[in-house]
Formats: structure tokens, C-alpha cells, sequence
């Protein structure tokens, strides 16, 4: 990863939480966030769920020799996104995410990363891991019940399929079922 990022967080006089985020530019390429902080300026304070949805809005755009993941933020702590790979969990864990989860099956397209890859990049980061695969929109309680467990185990959860769109649903569902 091109860039390394730095979060200090602090408190103002009315309470107000700031995150600072800083990239340090390392080698000669330097990532999509780098090249924003570039053009204006070497620190971002605001609030910390702005600079969450700038930060996943920066590496969604894939620019400058940036990851090409493409995010969406559900809520505050739970974002979805298209297939990963091994090399993009550095940028997930960079972001604060305490977890990271695949809800699509080994498998499914040729070509794509298998799960056990990415899981052990994940852990050796510290992440916690969680294999929930759906292989259709119509999850059992089973896997409800996982998905919740996930969005327990972390202050912020990282989920991704082939499109982020397994993920959302099984969100939605936890949340409709008061599972989380």
C-alpha cells in the first residue's frame, strides 16, 4: 500500500469527536487518498462519520494507482462492497475496520480470490474473520444469526460479495429482526 494512514482523535471544547487523518506517501506511488490529501493539504479534521465516507469515497474512486473497491457505508459501523482481494485488506484495515466478512461462496466465478487468501491476509492484520456465503437472496436464519454475530464481534465491520448487494440484504434483515 502506497500510503499509511494516521488517525489521532480529540475532543473540542463542545464534545465534538475530530479524526485526523494524515498519509505519509511511501516509494513513488502514491494512492488515491494521498493524492487528495495532496491537493488540499497534509491534514483533514472533521467530524469522524465525514471523514469515514470521505476516506471509503476516495478509495471507491480507485484513482491515482488506488484500489479500484468499490464501497457503499450502510451505517456508521457497517460498510459493503464488490469482491476484494488479498492485496485490498491493508486498505481495510487502514480504515478502522475491526472485521471483515465474505458472504459469497468459493467458487462462484472463475477467477475469483478464495476466502481462505483473503482471511489470512485479514488476520494477520488483526482482523477478525467471518465466512457467511450466500448462495441466493433468500438467507436462512443460520446465516442471519452469523451476520449478526460479525456486526457484534467489531466496532466496525467490513462485509463484501460479488457486488456488496448479499451484503446489504442480510443487513437489512438483521436489522428488520432485531437480530443486532
Amino acid at each position: 500500500m502506497a500510503d499509511r494512514f494516521q488517525q489521532r482523535g480529540g475532543v473540542t471544547g463542545r464534545g465534538h469527536h475530530l479524526v485526523h487523518i494524515r498519509a505519509v506517501q511511501r516509494g513513488s506511488g502514491g494512492g488515491c487518498l494521498g493524492a487528495i490529501l495532496q491537493r488540499h493539504g497534509p491534514e483533514i479534521s472533521q467530524s469522524r462519520a465525514a471523514c469515514n465516507r470521505a476516506a471509503l469515497a476516495a478509495l471507491s474512486r480507485g484513482k491515482n494507482g488506488g484500489s479500484a473497491m468499490q464501497m457503499r457505508e450502510l451505517d456508521d459501523r457497517v460498510s459493503v462492497a464488490y469482491q476484494i482481494e488479498a492485496a485490498d485488506v491493508d486498505q481495510v484495515a487502514a480504515m478502522g475496520f475491526g472485521a471483515i466478512m465474505c458472504n459469497r461462496p468459493d467458487g462462484e466465478e472463475p477467477g475469483q480470490p478464495d476466502w481462505a487468501e483473503i482471511a489470512a491476509r485479514a488476520e494477520a492484520l488483526g482482523l477478525k474473520t467471518f465466512f457467511v456465503p450466500i448462495g441466493s437472496r433468500e438467507p436462512d436464519r443460520a446465516a442471519l444469526e452469523a451476520y449478526a454475530a460479525a456486526m457484534r464481534a467489531s466496532d466496525r465491520l467490513f462485509a463484501y460479495c460479488r457486488t456488496g448487494t448479499r451484503c446489504e440484504i442480510l443487513w437489512r434483515m438483521v436489522k428488520a429482526q432485531g437480530l443486532a
